[in-house]
C-alpha cells in the first residue's frame, strides 16, 4: 500500500503527495508517538483517501469523506405508482403497457416523483409495447428519465429485448408484474454512446402526511400467560395430572392409564 501514490489536494508531484501524507500521519498520531520517522509509519493515509466515513487510529479519525457510497442501487417510489399500474391493468387485462415517470438522483438513490407521469401514445400486445419514438424523445427531452412497462403474465424479469431497446434509453427502468414492481435497471452514462447498466432494487417511499383517525385504532390488553408445573409420568395412572395454571385457577387434567401421551380431560376419579 505505501507504494500507491494517491493525487491529494490537487499535488501532482509524488514527493510533495508524501510530504502531505506524511504531516497527515504524524497529526492523527498519539500524543506519545510523535517524533517517529517517515519510515515508522505505516501507509495509513495511502489507505484510507477516498474511503467514505473515516480512518481511525488509536481512536483518532484521520481521514472523513463527504461522499456516499451506494453498492447497490436503490429506485425509490411512492406506493401511488404501483395504485396507478393496478389500475391501467385492470383495463388493459393481459395486455403489456407503459408510463413514464420522473426522477432525481439524491445520496439516497434514484427517486421517483409521486404525482408527474404520462402515458405515451403506444400500441401493446401480450409481448410487447411500440412506442411513438418522436413523442417520446419529446418527453424525455422534458425531464421523463424512468420508464416503467408492465408484464400481463407471471414474467417477473425483464426479457432480452427489454434490456436492449427499453432500459438503455432512460436512466431509471421498471417492470411491473402480478401486482408488484419487481425488477429494475439503473442506466448510468460513462462517457458518449457508452453506459452503465446496473441492477437495482425498489424501495418504497414513505407515505407523506398525517394518518387521519390514528387514535380510534385501540390496542387490546395482552392475556395472561398460562404456566404449567414440572410433573412427571407415572405408570399406574392415577398421579400422571397436567396442572395448569390460568388467570390464578388451578385445572388438572388426567392422562388415561393406557395411553401415556393423551390428555383426556374430566373429572378425576
Amino acid at each position: 500500500m505505501h507504494d500507491q501514490k494517491v493525487n491529494v489536494g490537487g499535488l501532482i508531484d509524488p514527493d510533495e503527495v508524501d510530504d502531505f501524507l506524511y504531516a497527515l500521519n504524524e497529526a492523527s498520531l498519539p500524543e506519545d508517538s510523535y517524533g517517529v520517522s517517515r519510515e515508522e509509519i505505516p501507509g495509513w493515509w495511502y489507505g484510507a483517501v477516498g474511503r467514505s466515513g473515516g480512518a481511525t487510529m488509536s481512536s483518532s479519525v484521520v481521514f472523513t469523506s463527504p461522499i456516499n457510497v451506494m453498492d447497490t442501487p436503490v429506485i425509490r417510489v411512492p406506493p401511488s405508482v404501483l395504485s396507478l399500474c393496478d389500475a391501467i391493468q385492470q383495463q388493459r387485462t393481459n395486455l403489456e403497457f407503459s408510463i413514464l415517470l420522473k426522477g432525481t438522483w439524491t445520496k439516497d438513490g434514484f427517486v421517483v416523483t409521486s404525482d408527474d407521469y404520462v402515458i405515451p401514445t403506444q400500441t401493446v400486445s401480450m409481448a410487447a409495447v411500440d412506442y411513438d419514438a418522436d413523442e417520446v424523445s419529446r418527453l424525455m427531452a422534458e425531464g421523463y428519465n424512468c420508464v416503467l412497462h408492465s408484464h400481463p403474465m407471471n414474467i417477473k424479469v425483464f426479457s432480452g429485448s427489454d434490456e436492449d431497446t427499453i432500459n438503455v434509453n432512460f436512466d431509471a427502468s421498471i417492470l411491473y408484474c402480478q401486482g408488484d414492481l419487481c425488477d429494475a435497471r439503473v442506466c448510468i452514462s460513462i462517457v458518449p454512446r457508452l453506459k452503465l447498466r446496473l441492477e437495482a432494487k425498489i424501495e418504497w417511499l414513505p407515505m407523506s402526511g398525517a394518518i387521519q383517525g390514528l387514535e380510534k385504532i385501540a390496542v387490546a390488553p395482552a392475556p395472561k400467560r398460562s404456566s404449567y408445573r414440572n410433573y412427571n409420568w407415572k405408570r399406574d395412572g392415577l398421579n400422571d395430572d397436567v396442572v395448569e395454571m390460568l388467570d390464578g385457577k388451578t385445572f388438572c387434567w388426567p392422562v388415561r392409564k393406557h395411553s401415556p401421551g393423551a390428555r383426556g380431560r374430566g373429572k378425576k376419579t
